[in-house]
């Protein structure tokens, strides 16, 4: 995929977390790149995910990204 919820490819890979599973790398979007993704798409399907990720960014300190 180019890009998703107007976020290129190049921004995405900057911004992922990796994990690993049974000694393999995995990406993962990172909560800031889910928060961008979800926010301004705003389909009633991320709704929970938004709520979820605000309240991770507050118990963090943190301000959700613009």
């Amino acid at each position: 995929m180019k890009s998703a919820c107007g976020i290129d490819y190049a921004h995405a890979a900057k911004n992922i977390a990796l994990r690993e599973v049974q000694s393999v790398q995995i990406p993962f979007a990172s909560s800031r790149l889910l928060w961008r993704m979800k926010v301004h798409t705003h389909h009633s399907i991320d709704e929970g995910d938004i709520v979820f990720l605000r309240e991770y960014f507050n118990s963090r300190g943190e301000e959700p990204p613009k």
